[in-house]
Formats: structure tokens, sequence, C-alpha cells
């Protein structure tokens, strides 16, 4: 071996991004200047006018579940995560104030006031329902940690508070129970159709449902045997998530439309703000009510001013497992890299590709591929969109391949073949060719021919079903001067099989086409047939081809699922066979390394010219891989110093393999400190450009004791009203003073 093995000892795998920013609802600062949002077990800030992301706390080590502000100081809120630790931070200045451990896991957390109760819901041991317990602040012994409500569901929506926390409302499938804090009195209440969400009224003891018909119901006289319901029903689909204006005077609901509906209470009138790209999965809004946050479950936010336009949108990596989306594979045309925008490429929402800049874990910009509106679902069928099955783009990022589909399998399926070209002047990607029905079956591969010589012109091939593969060049297009576009100038079949992968060879002269068991070497200029490679001893349809590259670019890679072949191109000859279940393999096109994902989710790195692996790790995964891809990336410090290894998984989570530490503390990357716009006057000068606080684990308690003072030093340890008046005013007056003659020579002098 020329490598070190040694030097891989270190890499380990690092989710790098994908983690869900609606999962649970953000929260909006009381300014509505700052939008709080939970990614994983970090917390992160977000400037609303801007977009940016200006905090990155991390404290937690498991999934955070809850955010909730903090009634008592403004600048601060709480977060939860699933293992039962609570820190309260400050989010002007990005700093972790308090750790509370409620020595517990937990599923969802609330503080609904400013009251010294926390709520949970949890699971008892050896019980299949979830409860809702309220905690108070004294030591936790049996007595502290009491039951609420039982059951409920383990969802954050499921439970609400009102009325300053005196009343508690949770549901459970077709049930509504109310509880009454102060006269320890509950009252359930029995609906014909299971709910999905409640929400209390702002000021009223009124309280809103949805459920799984659409309908929202708004309640009054709780505690009456037959409370007045009040029904407002748009949705066709299950009702997600409602909320409630500040004054109460709007109801907001949201679903599977991928609309938004403002329900006027006095008047009967209705406000739809359609076409929102996916289904809702959570509202909120800001406590001024100058802004109504959506979240979607292609993991994006969007948030509306009071005229309803859309501000601001936060989209973290989309997601595409929502109902209405792809089924089979989420990631149909696979990881690719965009050499111009140096992003990394992959499905969208449905109909659209996702450019994601990985190194910023920021997504730069969606491309509509299909050119139709996201329809949604019916409750008794289910309605396909048009997707996207192939995409591939070239070495230089100029162009752009899309192949879409659509088939609801009683028809006779559509196919459409997009050829894309970058235009610089408007930065984006614009429709070059349309081919309707490039082939008559479904396309498995599509790829472009490496550029070996720059004077050589764009060349991209497509296989298909239909047992041919095509190559398709640009030419000058006869019906318009001064442009070119895309044509078929051949194609190719062998034996009527159907064509499967393909792949070029790194000089693109050589193009390797798989037919059932056998791979096909063609070469590319005149699309003649040059060699074919079959074990005979091997039945298995072949998966995957792939070329090596640099020192072994004459090795051609097959894979069938149980086995990895590699043959000698040069005396077309097997060079090894290693036996094992593997799902893909990624060839790292700036060196000679290759990457091969096994079913028992391992790793192994190795090089075509030898079976024995270089490195391999166990277990680098919960689910199965479903796309990978050598990310190119000159990084010296990095083992792998040329590319990343960048891998998807079935939870489409993003992960990557690296010899990085752990990042365990709050990032310092994007931290600013949130300016207070005080006026610059005297008393203004006052306010202490840094706060100093003691941070302290509970593990007894769940409010803070007073720290001890010995061990630190404190410049004002006290509230202004105890302190002395002259020490809290001595700047003040000394900026009123006028400065004596003596005072303003030695300044001149210094």
């Amino acid at each position: 071996m020329h490598l070190d093995e040694q030097k891989y000892a270190d890499l380990k795998v690092k989710l790098r991004s994908g983690l869900s920013v609606v999962r649970i609802r953000p929260l909006f600062t009381p300014d509505s200047k700052y939008l709080i949002i939970a990614c994983g077990s970090d917390v992160k800030v977000y400037v609303i006018q801007s977009g940016e992301c200006i905090h990155n706390l991390r404290y937690h080590k498991t999934q955070v579940i809850s955010l909730q502000e903090n009634k008592g100081n403004c600048l601060q809120f709480y977060s939860c995560s699933e293992d039962g630790i609570v820190v309260r931070w400050d989010y002007s200045e990005g700093k972790r104030l308090q750790v509370y451990n409620l020595h517990m896991p937990v599923t969802c957390f609330y503080i609904p006031s400013i009251s010294d109760s926390w709520f949970v819901i949890k699971q008892p041991e050896n019980r299949d329902q979830y409860r809702l317990y309220s905690l108070v602040p004294k030591p936790i012994q049996s007595t502290n940690v009491q039951m609420v409500i039982s059951p409920v569901l383990p969802m954050e929506n499921a439970v609400a508070f009102g009325c300053k926390a005196q009343y508690a409302a949770a549901i459970y499938e077709k049930s509504l129970t109310v509880y009454n804090f102060v006269r320890k009195k509950f009252v359930k209440h029995l609906t014909q159709r299971t709910l999905r969400c409640v929400v209390f009224h702002p000021n009223d003891l009124n309280l809103a449902t949805g459920d799984d018909l659409g309908r929202v119901f708004v309640w009054s006289n709780l505690f009456d045997k037959s409370p007045i319901r009040s029904i407002y029903h748009w949705h066709t689909l299950p009702v997600a998530d409602i909320a409630f204006s500040p004054e109460g005077s709007y109801l907001f609901s949201g679903g599977g439309e991928a609309t938004l509906v403002k329900w006027n209470l006095f008047k009967d009138e209705q406000l739809y703000l359609p076409r929102l790209g996916a289904p809702i999965h959570k509202l909120n809004m800001s406590t001024d009510g100058s802004f109504v946050l959506t979240a979607h479950d292609d993991n994006s936010l969007q948030i509306f001013n009071s005229q309803y336009i859309i501000v601001q949108v936060i989209q973290g990596l989309t997601q595409g497992h929502f109902h209405g989306a792809r089924a089979s594979n989420c990631i149909s045309t696979g990881l690719l890299y965009d050499a111009l925008n140096k992003a990394l490429v992959l499905n969208g929402k449905p109909g659209h590709l996702q450019f994601y800049n990985v190194l910023d874990d920021k997504h730069l910009f969606n491309l509509d591929i299909v050119g139709r509106n996201f329809v949604s679902q019916d409750q008794e069928k289910e309605i396909q969109n048009t997707d996207i099955q192939k995409a591939a783009i070239d070495d230089k990022g100029i162009w752009l391949s899309t192949v879409e589909y659509w088939s609801d399998e009683e028809t006779s399926p559509q196919i459409w073949l997009k050829f894309w070209e970058f235009d610089f002047s408007k930065q984006t990607y614009v429709l070059n060719t349309n081919v309707i029905l490039p082939h008559n079956k479904e396309v498995n591969c599509m790829l472009f021919r490496p550029f070996a010589v720059s004077g050589d012109l764009p060349l991209a091939v497509t296989t298909s079903n239909d047992c041919r593969f095509k190559i398709w060049t640009l030419k000058d297009d006869i019906s318009f001067d001064d442009k070119q576009s895309w044509t078929c100038e051949s194609m190719g079949c062998y034996r009527d099989l159907p064509a499967g992968d393909a792949c070029f060879s790194e000089e693109g002269s050589l193009l390797a086409v798989a037919f059932d068991t056998v791979a096909t070497l063609w070469s590319v200029g005149k699309t003649s047939l040059k060699a074919v490679v079959c074990n005979e001893k091997n039945s298995t349809k072949i998966k995957q081809l792939a070329f090596g590259r640099k020192s072994c670019s004459h090795f051609l890679l097959c894979q069938d699922g149980t086995s990895i072949t590699v043959w000698n191109l040069l005396s077309l000859s097997i060079e090894w066979i290693v036996q094992t279940s593997v799902q893909m393999i990624i060839c790292d096109l700036t060196s000679d390394m290759v990457a091969a994902f096994c079913e028992d989710q391992s790793l192994l790195l190795f090089k075509p010219d030898s079976p024995k692996p270089i490195y391999s790790l166990k277990n680098v995964s919960r689910k199965p891989i479903i796309g990978a891809i050598f990310f190119p990336h000159k990084e010296e410090k990095s083992i792998l110093k040329t590319s990343k290894l960048l891998f998807f998984d079935a939870d489409q989570n993003l992960h990557t393999l690296t010899d990085e530490n752990d990042e365990i503390e709050s990032s310092e990357v994007n931290k600013v400190t949130i300016t207070q716009n005080l006026p610059p006057t005297p008393f203004a000068m006052m306010q202490a450009e840094s706060k100093i606080s003691t941070i302290e684990t509970l593990e007894h308690e769940l409010f803070p004791q007073v720290p001890n003072k010995g061990n630190h030093k404190v410049e004002i340890s006290y509230s202004a009203f105890v302190m002395d008046p002259l020490a809290l005013c001595s700047k003040l007056l000394e900026s009123l003073l006028i400065p004596s003659k003596k005072t303003k020579k030695n300044i001149e002098e210094a």
C-alpha cells in the first residue's frame, strides 16, 4: 500500500446538515426582530430582516424538543432537550446563563407564564400512554412531580395553557380535556372525529381545536356539559396547526393544502394565502402581531408581515418525505456537484432542484424544473406530483440536464428530457432544449461526458428500460439563428436487454453501459462496440459501473449488490472480486480513492488496484445510505485533502467523514452581540457592554439559588434600587461636570 493506513484512524462520521428546522415551533423574540429555531441539538438565532444566523447556541447532547419564552426577562428564553436538560439563554449576547436537570426524559416541555410551575409530557414506565405533569420549584421529590392530565398526545400542539396558566387543555384521539388549576377541577368532552391540535384564546376562556376532517372548532363555556362550539370549515385535509392573533380577533389555520387561512371570528370573512409550496406543519404569531410564521414539511420557514407578504424564508436542507412527494427515493437524482456555484445539488421540493452550500450549511436557491404548482392531496386518493427522476451537471457547471417522470399507473407515463444552460446575466439556469418522450420507458441513467479537451463539444448520454442508450450533442438549431440546441446524435443497444447504469472514462473516450449481467464498452466518437466483459459465474444484474481515476483509470468497477468486481481493461480480465453486500460505490474525481457503503451500514475506502481496504468503519448511520458523493474541497489539514465524503441517509440527514474535533460550546463564528437601541446619553453610558453571569448546573432544583460570591469578582452584583445612589450615578454626575482649565490643558497636551 502506498498510503499510510494509520493516518485514517482518526476519521469519524459527523452530521453535516439536513436537520429539521420545523420539528418544533420556532419562537419569536418579544421585539419581533429575531427568530429562535431548534435544529437538532443546537439552537440558532436568526435576524428576521436579513435572514442571517447570528448565534449558534450549543450545549444540549440530545435533540431539543421545546423553546419557551422567559416571561420575566424579554432577552432570555429556555430550551429543553429529550434527556431533561433545560438551559436558560440570553439571546442578545448568545450566552448560556443557567442549566437545569429534570432527571427524567421528556417529550414536550412548557413554561406557560411567569409562575413557578413548569409542565412536561412524558411516558411513565411500563405504560403505553403519555401524561402531562407539573413541576414545582422545590427539590425534586415524589410530591413535586404531579400528574395533571392523562392521557395526552406526545405532540407540542396537543397541550395548551390559557388565562395566565390558570387552565390547561389537552387532546387525545376523540377527546378534549380541560383542567382548572385554581379549583382542581377538570372536564372531558368527546368529539366525533380525531383531534389534531389545540390552542387557547390569548385573553378569554375559549379555545380552538382542529380535527382530521379539516374542521376548526372554537369552544366556549368549557365547563358546561354542552359547551358552545363554532365550526369553521375550509380545509379538506386534517388541520395541522392553529394559532390566535395576539388580540384574539382572528384565527389562523394550516394543513396539507399548503394554504394559510385567516378566520375573522366576528364576521363571516376568510383570507387565503394559497400555493405556499408544501404542506404546513406548524404556525406561530409574533407577540405584537406583526409577523405570521408558517413551518412547512419541506423543512422551510416562511415569515409574513401584517400585509401577508413574504418578508423572509429560512430554508434548511429540503426534505421530500411528505405526503404527495416522491415515495420510492427522496433523492432520485443522487448527489451532484455544481462546480460553478460550489454547491451540492439534489432533489428539493416536488418538481425542484435545490442548490445547497455544504460548507456554510446554507440553502442557496431552488430551481423550478417542471413549472407546475404543488397539488395537494385528497382524502381518499393520493395524488402524485410530477417530479425529477434524473439529473446531471457537467464538469464546469454550465450545462444541466433533467429527466421528469409522471405516472398514475393507469395511463401511459409522461417523460420529459430538458437541457438547461447557465445564464451569467441572470445568475440562474435557463431552459435550452425540451425533448418530449426521449425514451419509451423509464430512464435509468443520465450523465455528461467529462471535458478532457477544452475544444470538445458537450455530450450527454441517457439509458432506459426500452433497451436503448442515446447520445446527445449540442448542435446549431436550424430554426433559430445564433442558437444551439441538443439533439440525439446516435443510439446503441445490446441483445434487446434493458440499458442500466453507465459511466465515462476519465478522458471521456470510452463509455461503459450495463446490460443486465454484461458490461459493454463503446467508443464515444463513432458509438461502436469495443468490448464486452462478463463474469459467467455470476448471474446477478449489474447495478453500478464506475471507472477508476488517476493512477487507476484503466480499471472498471462493477457492483451487483452481492459483490464488487474490478476489471483490468488493458487485459480485459478480472483483477479481483470481493463478496460483500454493497449498496453503492462512489469514486473520487480528484483522486484514485473509492468508497463503498454496505448493507450493514459499514463504510470501506479502497483503491481499485487492490481488494484490501485502506480504511473501514462500522455503523456509519442508523438508516440505509441512499446517496453519496466526494465533494471537491481543498483542505490541507484534512486527511482527504482534495475532497470531502458526503453521504445521505434514509432520514434525509447529510453526514460527512472527517477528522475534525467535535464542537461542544456555542459557535464563535457568527457570534454577534445584539446592540440595544439606547440613545447616546450619559445615562446610557452606564449600561454595561458585557454581562457577567454564573453558570451552574442544578441537579436537584429547578430554579437557581443565589451564587456564591466568594469565588469570583463582580463589579455590580446587586439590583439598582438597593445600591448606593452615589455609586450608581457617579458616571452620570461626572459627565455633567464642566472640565476645569487644567483638565483641558492636560487633555490638549496628551
